[in-house]
Parts: C-alpha cells; structure tokens; sequence
C-alpha cells in the first residue's frame, strides 16, 4: 500500500455540537499553499487524471482515529484499464401469447 499524499491548503473539520443536523462539516483554504500544492502535482503528473479535457486531481475525504476528518489524494489506479465490455445489441425474448387466462397464476 502507498503512503497517503494529504492534500495540502486544505483543513476540513467535523461540524460543531451547536450547528445544525444538517452541518456535515466545514473547511479552510489556503489559497496559497493549495496553488502550490497544485502546481507541485501537476509537474509530477502522476496523480492527474483528465474528464472531458479537463485535468483533476482526485480525492478522498475520510475520517481519522481522532474522529476528525482528512483529505487525501485518490492514488487509485486499476491494474487492467480496458473498459468494460459493451454489448451491441439487446434483443428480448417473448413469445406471443406465452401466457394465457387459463394458466394457473398465483396472483
């Protein structure tokens, strides 16, 4: 397993007793030291990927031992990248009056 790479110029915290249920947590930028790391992962590239041509970096939001939250890169990359099979065609099969009023249907 690869050691996390925590995304810096962000600090996310759990909500607070006295907000709202619907409060799921909240969080700091750094401006700066997030541009920094940005820049510092876009001259490596190993952890861009592109959707629709534009480049990302993934992440993932998880929960310490302490009970507070991190944000770390997703470093995630699938052994095979073939896609998934497709199929061309999809033909159902039904046949003209398979069932009729005399069988005995349970409902």
């Amino acid at each position: 397993m690869s050691e996390k790479t925590f995304v810096q110029g962000i600090r996310l915290f759990s909500p607070q007793s006295s907000q709202p249920e619907f409060v799921v947590g909240g969080g700091i930028i750094d401006i700066e030291a997030l541009a920094k790391f940005i820049n510092e992962q876009v001259a490596q590239g190993d952890n861009i990927t592109e959707y629709k041509g534009a480049k990302q970096l993934k992440f993932q939001i998880t929960k310490t031992k302490a009970g507070g939250l991190s944000m770390a890169l997703d470093t995630y990359k699938p052994k095979d990248s073939k896609p998934y099979p497709v199929k061309k065609e999809f033909k159902a099969t039904y046949k003209k009056n398979q069932y009729s009023e005399d069988t005995d249907l349970p409902f």
